[in-house]
């Protein structure tokens, strides 16, 4: 499962192709608006990103990632938490936050990764929004139709991609640009409590926030904006 999670992950990387690294400067960051009841929010500052979750939900930042005994504890639970937290652990990794239910459902998690899917200006919602359809229309381990909506959030216009996975799950992904590039929060769930789950993942998404990124390394995508 964990495979084809990054998977999906880097068809929407290649989207934007690779990116050089930029230092960033720090400034304040603004506030963010309250997580509705229920959810609490993470924010990745050196990101310039930030999200509400569940609160039922264990959140891992890059920092925690680090930790030795955080892989080897967690791989236990579920292996498929491997990649993620292995790719979570590189400081230049465009995967920046992973969080799972720590309710299972018959062993299998449900699991929500916040990802920088391209690097650089994203140019217009109609053409970053038709590359990464495009993009995801060819991701590894789909079956079934892509369903697609384009969506109206506070932080601007979102597209919301929704498909099953060869091994029984359901992805559900929300793209949304920012001034660095375009961000993916993807929520993983058993396909039998889906139902049950795609509530929850629509009002998450719905708290995405960006903002300047404050200090660390920014990559930089050469592209020429709206390509």
């Amino acid at each position: 499962m964990g495979r084809l999670v990054l998977a999906a992950a880097a068809v929407l990387l290649l989207a934007a192709g690779c990116g050089a690294v930029q230092q960033t400067t720090a400034e304040a960051a603004p506030p963010h608006h309250p997580a509705p009841d229920g959810f609490r929010r993470h924010t990745v500052r050196e990101a310039g990103i930030s999200v509400a979750l569940p609160i039922g939900f264990q959140v891992l930042a890059q920092r925690d990632a680090a930790f030795p005994g955080v892989y080897l504890n967690l791989v236990k639970l579920d292996q498929s938490f491997r990649g993620p937290i292995s790719a979570l652990a590189s400081p230049e990794s465009p995967l920046k936050l992973f969080a799972f239910d720590r309710v299972f459902w018959h062993k299998r998690s449900t699991t929500a990764m916040l990802v920088q899917a391209t690097y650089g200006r994203p140019g217009l919602p109609s053409r970053w929004m038709e590359r990464m359809r495009r993009s995801l229309a060819g991701v590894a381990g789909r079956v079934g139709p892509l369903r697609t909506a384009v969506l109206g959030f506070a932080v601007g216009p979102a597209l919301r991609a929704e498909y099953r996975t060869s091994l029984g799950d359901t992805q559900v992904v929300y793209i949304v640009a920012a001034r660095t590039g375009l961000w993916a929060l993807m929520f993983r769930t058993p396909t039998p409590t889906a139902g049950t789950r795609l509530g929850q993942f629509d009002a998450a998404a719905r708290t995405l926030e960006t903002s300047s990124p404050v200090g660390g390394l920014q990559r930089r995508d050469p592209a020429a904006p709206g390509a």
